[in-house]
Order: structure tokens, then sequence, then C-alpha cells
């Protein structure tokens, strides 16, 4: 799933509110480890890819001092923190919401790394 897909749902239930109206959407539309991603971007680039966790604590410090905004980043911390201690639980499951609201299929994890190849090869 990409952005396009997050807007395409929008954007058809901004068109029609009505059959929508009271509803909320889960739009996990695939699941994949940080593992299997790596996997991915080597099929996908050609090179070799590794995941090595880093102390959340220095992610969101490196990603503040780079500019980003502090409070999304102590979120995208706190995730990191409970991956790390296991309270994170896994996604109960992947949905076809992108594709029963919007009569698109959700874009797969491979199709974006393949059409953002450039992204990861530079």
């Amino acid at each position: 799933m990409e952005t396009a897909d997050i807007a395409r749902v929008a954007a058809t239930v901004l068109r029609d509110p009505g059959p929508h109206d009271g509803r909320a959407y889960d739009l996990a539309a695939e699941a994949a480890s940080l593992i299997q991603i790596t996997e991915m971007l080597a099929k996908v680039t050609g090179r070799p890819w590794r995941y090595e966790p880093a102390e959340p604590q220095k992610f969101y410090d490196d990603m503040v001092a780079a500019g980003a905004d502090p409070v999304y980043m102590a979120c995208v911390r706190n995730v990191f923190e409970r991956m790390r201690d296991g309270s994170l639980k896994e996604p109960d499951g992947i949905f076809d919401t992108i594709e029963s609201v919007t009569g698109h299929p959700a874009v797969t994890l491979p199709q974006f790394l393949e059409r953002n190849r450039h992204l990861f090869t530079s």
C-alpha cells in the first residue's frame, strides 16, 4: 500500500460520503517484517540489504536533529521501543478495504519497491 492508495480511499469517501457515514476503515493491505522488507529490497536492487535494529532514542535524536517533527518522531520512537520489548502486537490481519472502497487493488510492497527502485539505488 502506498499513500496514493490512502488518497484514493479518501477521495472516494469524500465524493460520496453517504455510504461511508459512521464507518472506520482498516487500511492494512499487506504485512511484512523488517527482515522480509530487506529481502525484497535486495531482490529489487540487486544489492545486499540487512536490518540492524538501532537504539530508539538515538533514532529519535538523529531524526529531530535532521529537522523531523519531534511529536511525530516520539510516536515512531514509541513503536520502536515496543517492537524491541515485545509489547507491540503484530497486526491482526490484512484487509481488502482499499479494493472494496475504490474498486482498485492496493499497491503491493514489491510493486512499490519496483516502482521506486531509483530511491534505493542512488
